[in-house]
């Protein structure tokens, strides 16, 4: 989507210019937190190794092993870490989507109610939000997404994690950074 710093005129519109862009940037940290820790963590944790190993006297060989031996297997570490800590976060909403669900079925006045207390809070008139709560209740589907979104700040239907597709950022910006730290990487630049 194009950002424009000049007033566009009505006449200047056209279906591929629209000034006002209503898309934003993925701030949940999904993307970036997982490149970024494993960048961070890939450029610790293969520093203190090499020195360590190297501040031991050890041979450049017994060094250059060990910075290469802990950038593999830092890297599975970083990979199967973020495959399991997605796994087990979309287990935990899958649970509590399970909750509310339940709690849709078996109480629906009571959700029904809580629904129109979040819409009045959020600024609706009483009757505005007893309508609209009525309508999403309609579909129970939906009505449990709007209560996870609104009592979770999440929504079950779009934020959900995938596991695999972060893994390799994390364990090729671990890599990265391993590499960049290495003497094997740095050796092999010059």
């Amino acid at each position: 989507m194009r950002r424009y710093a000049r007033r566009v005129t009505d006449r200047e519109l056209d279906e591929d210019m629209n000034p006002i862009s209503h898309e934003h940037a993925d701030v949940s940290g999904g993307r970036v937190r997982a490149a970024t820790f494993g960048a961070m963590d890939g450029l610790v944790t293969n520093i203190s190794l090499v020195a360590g190993v190297g501040g031991a006297g050890a041979s450049a060989h017994t060094i250059v092993l060990s910075g290469v031996a802990g950038l593999i297997a830092g890297a599975f570490s970083m990979a199967l870490g973020e495959f399991t800590s997605v796994s087990t976060q979309n287990e935990q909403l899958d649970a509590e989507v399970a909750v509310e669900r339940n709690e849709i079925e078996k109480n629906p006045r009571g959700e029904l109610d809580e629904l129109i207390d979040m819409l009045t809070d959020m600024g609706m008139t009483e009757s505005t939000a007893t309508t609209a709560a009525n309508e999403i209740h309609a579909d129970p589907d939906g009505a449990v997404n709007v209560h996870i979104i609104h009592e979770l700040g999440v929504a079950p239907r779009t934020s959900r994690p995938r596991g695999w597709p972060r893994s390799p950022r994390s364990s090729c910006s671990r890599s990265a950074a391993s590499c960049r730290s290495s003497p094997t990487c740095s050796a092999s630049r010059r």
